[in-house]
């Protein structure tokens, strides 16, 4: 159940009727019958399964109080429906279709596309506001109008839709298309929107392509082999006072990042007032340019830092392509990691650049040099990385991809990972660490340095299963001494250990005292009789007393 739920909760099941009353008894059979039941605050619960697809036109929360559409399992798939979202005057067919629907919540749903013929989007949402898309995977959507041999739409297509936010989605193999699309194609710009925390990977067209948006965030995002047609892992058409941060780009089949200018008769609008910074995009032999300025894309106000941007030198691009001679000035670029810079006038090595007066904070390295293991795909820096603490410090960023804190200490790291700030360390202690049978003992762990958030684990050394909790309790049935080590790992999978001994005794033998008073009494006179008992396992019962008369 998410945070936004207030209301009353909508059952969805694949074993309910539509006629049903939507209970935990009585579930629906379909989402739409339980999302055209709900009123804001309210939650369809969808149970997992098999659904048809739907169509949500006019549904509406209200600000700060959303519907909500969640599947927990994670495993609710959406099917093709032969009579929902059918747009037989394009030969499309999508399996989910939002119109003019507002403040809604849609989490864990999945959709694999099987229509091999039209070109169809998982989910259109068009028209739109103040939606979040969560926890979804859609695969296999999309394909190649064959009547224009362009791709349509995508497996998330977006249109003339504002504050959305898109997050914790995994959206592969679009065959024709793109994995997420912003087609707003039309004045004004739309505004507001939020990606982060995604996978895109292997979308044909690009993996993530905005068109005319404002003041979006697109942050802390994975893309991977993207752009087999010719497009990029990400594209910007004319995006205006955004922030492009965080983002890990490589094995694009395209370029890494492209900004482009848009052709749409609504076209005029310069990608301007942007931050690209603190993303790692690495690119191969059969990509192109890690990032690419098309001519007449630009306007003033662009910042680029602390990015790392890197081409094969088999691709014959350069890390770097400014296709006009006013990208680089419009960009700004510097304190970045590349190796080359191509503009109209040649190709240039970076320190050829330098001299032109460009980019005089940036340096060039090679994936061995930068990362941990980039053949393994882990982009982290290794520890004699020259991209650490080589950037600066941008105030609105203050994390990395995995959400440890940016800067560790100094001056930032160049990409999306920020490196450890001090060794990794590890205190134990253990609350008794002596005693007699049985023994029970308060574990406590801290850790310092490394990348946090940290995970523990503790092995008692009786046999016993670990414990993954920072602070356990143990009790210990048996004497004996018990080598107890705690490890921690931090964000970066770095560990290192700590290492405490428990000793447990026998117990003293059981005994027992008896006290009478008065020790000699008359006859008739009240004994009053006390006893004590030691050792043993307490607590102690079945106290007898025979009085001998």
């Amino acid at each position: 159940m998410l945070a936004h739920a207030t209301g009353t909760v909508l059952y969805v099941s694949p074993s309910g009727s539509n006629g049903s009353p939507c209970t935990a008894a009585e579930p629906c059979r379909q989402i739409n019958t339980a999302v055209d039941r709900a009123a804001p605050g309210d939650t369809v619960l969808v149970a997992n399964g098999t659904y048809l697809g739907f169509e949500l036109d006019g549904i509406s929360g209200t600000p700060g109080v959303p519907i909500t559409i969640t599947a927990p399992g994670h495993d609710a798939v959406i099917e093709t429906n032969g009579s929902c979202c059918n747009w037989t005057s394009q030969g499309e067919q999508d399996q989910m279709y939002f119109n003019q629907v507002s403040w809604l919540v849609v989490d864990g749903l999945r959709s694999y596309q099987i229509r091999s013929t039209v070109p169809t989007a998982n989910l259109w949402v068009s028209q739109s506001n103040n939606l979040t898309l969560s926890n979804l995977t859609f695969e296999n959507g999309t394909y190649v109008n064959a009547s224009t041999g362009w791709p349509s739409k995508a497996s998330l297509f977006l249109d003339l839709s504002t504050n959305i936010t898109i997050e914790y989605d995994n959206i592969s193999g679009a065959k024709g298309s793109h994995g997420i699309y912003f087609n707003n194609d039309g004045l004004p710009l739309t505004y507001g929107d939020v990606i982060r925390n995604n996978v895109l990977d292997d979308n044909n067209w690009t993996g993530l392509q905005f068109v005319y948006a404002s003041h979006s965030v697109v942050e802390d995002n994975v893309l991977a082999g993207n752009g087999a047609g010719g497009a990029a892992g990400i594209s910007l058409r004319e995006v205006v006072d955004s922030e492009i941060v965080n983002n890990l780009v490589y094995d694009e089949l395209g370029a890494g990042i492209s900004i482009v200018e848009d052709a749409s008769p609504a076209g005029g609008t310069l990608t301007a007032g942007d931050l690209i910074a603190y993303n790692t995009v690495v690119v191969g032999e059969s990509g192109r340019a890690a990032l690419i300025v098309g001519a007449g894309s630009t306007g003033p106000g662009n910042i680029l830092e602390d990015n790392i941007l890197y081409t094969e030198d088999n691709a014959s691009w350069a890390s770097l392509d400014y296709l006009d001679n006013s990208g680089a000035a419009d960009l700004g670029g510097n304190h970045n990691v590349l190796q080359s810079v191509e503009d109209p006038n040649g190709t240039y090595s970076l320190a050829q650049w330098q001299a032109l007066g460009q980019e005089n904070g940036s340096l060039s390295a090679t994936p061995m040099q930068l990362f941990v293991n980039a053949s393994r795909g882990d982009y982290q820096l290794s520890s004699l990385s020259p991209a650490i603490s080589a950037g600066v410090v941008i105030p609105s960023v203050t994390t990395d991809i995995r959400g440890a804190p940016r800067p560790a200490s100094g001056p930032s790291d160049i990409g999306c990972y920020e490196s450890a700030s001090s060794p990794l360390r590890a205190l134990a202690s253990a609350q008794p660490w002596n005693g007699t049978v049985p023994l029970t003992v308060a574990f406590a762990g801290t850790a310092s340095g490394g990348v946090p958030p940290y995970q523990y684990t503790w092995v008692y050394g009786d046999g016993a299963p670990p414990s993954r909790a920072p602070d356990p309790l143990h009790t210990y049935n048996a004497t004996g001494s018990f080598p107890v080590e705690m490890t921690v790992e931090d964000a970066q999978g770095a560990e290192t250990h700590a290492f405490l001994n428990v000793t447990v005794k026998g117990s003293v033998p059981l005994s027992v005292q008896a006290t009478a008073s008065p020790s000699g009494p008359g006859a008739g006179e009240v004994v009053s009789f006390t006893g004590t008992a030691v050792g043993g396992a307490p607590p102690y019962s079945a106290w007898q007393w025979n009085f001998g008369d």
